[in-house]
């Protein structure tokens, strides 16, 4: 879906979940940030924002900023 549909910000959002949901916490924000950067407005950035922000205060902020790099295989999701 993604790879077809870049700007498919609900596709980034339900992706963030699952990342979550795993306890994967850096991917999920990235994907979350994803939406923010997609579709500022929508309620999925809402949501988006509000989860960064709960994990931010669950793990601190070192993680959300760690979020925004690569990966350390060099990989990332953009």
């Amino acid at each position: 879906m993604i790879r077809d549909k870049p700007k498919a910000f609900c596709a980034y959002f339900t992706m963030g979940v699952a990342f979550a949901d795993a306890g994967i916490y850096r991917e999920a924000i990235r994907m979350w940030k994803k939406v923010v950067e997609i579709a500022p407005d929508s309620p999925e950035a809402a949501s988006a924002r509000e989860s960064i922000d709960v994990l931010r205060s669950s793990w601190g902020s070192r993680i959300v900023r760690e979020a925004t790099g690569p990966h350390r295989d060099g990989s990332a999701f953009r």
